[in-house]
């Protein structure tokens, strides 16, 4: 390899390295594959945060219906679903601004539903009514049920 760089001379000696055009043509080629590198991890890191918007969805419906079967006064649970927030309160009525309402608020995605809410009722946990819960991101587009027996699926 020492006997492939270019010898050039300075001053009656021979002195060895590489050439301006061979450290361009060198550094441009680490260019494209770096630019190719971070489109490609870049589009990988969007989608690990939006996959991890979607268990952070259907983690708040299941908190919803565990308080709602573990509570011992009676009531039940319900979930407020706006354009991208999430609002778990006490009851079938909410109450804007509530210290003990649970909010979880989306960056990367938004919520269409079939219906502005979802309560789970007590001790069994079962929803007032079936879920289809359409969620839209830049990259792609899910949907959730929440059937009446409770179980989430998604598609």
């Amino acid at each position: 390899m020492i006997n492939n760089i270019i010898r050039y001379q300075k001053r009656g000696k021979f002195c060895k390295g590489f050439t301006l055009i061979e450290l361009l043509i060198a550094l441009s080629i680490s260019t494209i594959i770096g630019g190719a590198t971070l489109g490609v991890s870049n589009n990988s890191t969007r989608n690990y945060f939006v996959q991890n918007e979607l268990n952070n969805t259907i983690s708040t419906f299941v908190k919803a219906r565990s308080l709602a079967i573990s509570n011992n006064s009676g009531s039940s649970y319900s979930v407020k679903i706006d354009k991208n927030k999430l609002t778990i309160f006490a009851g079938s009525v909410y109450k804007n601004n509530s210290p003990k309402n649970i909010e979880y608020t989306t960056k990367l995605v938004n919520f269409f539903p079939n219906t502005p809410e979802i309560m789970f009722n007590s001790i069994t946990g079962f929803p007032n009514e079936k879920l289809d819960l359409n969620i839209n991101s830049e990259l792609h587009n899910f949907t959730f049920h929440i059937n009446s027996a409770g179980s989430i699926t998604r598609n």
